[in-house]
């Protein structure tokens, strides 16, 4: 009896586990991320035009961070064009746009 109860809770908890969160650990997501960006996540930076990037993140220091991490994979430092800050009551992302110099 014990038996099947734990292969039932070894059943169940990976499919409790998929309806409640998406990936919360901090760093880069994808592009749209299904549950939204949580703390200390970053949108994969997507061009926004000529030499210049774009992500979405939690706030304004991740996203520079994410800018930073981007641009140093090139060799390059991250230069800031637009920085426009979110608002968790709203739920709304930070965006930056920035480009490797």
């Amino acid at each position: 009896m014990n038996f099947k109860k734990l292969f039932v809770i070894l059943l169940i908890l990976p499919m409790l586990n998929s309806c409640f969160g998406g990936d919360m650990t901090p760093g880069q997501v994808s592009q749209d991320p299904e549950w939204g960006i949580y703390r200390g996540q970053w949108t994969t930076p997507m061009s926004a035009g000529k030499d210049k990037w774009m992500l979405r993140a939690s706030d304004t220091g991740t996203a520079m961070k994410g800018g930073s991490e981007f641009c140093s994979k090139m060799s390059k430092n991250v230069e800031t064009i637009s920085l426009e800050a979110g608002n968790t009551q709203d739920k709304k992302a930070t965006v930056l746009i920035f480009s490797c110099y």
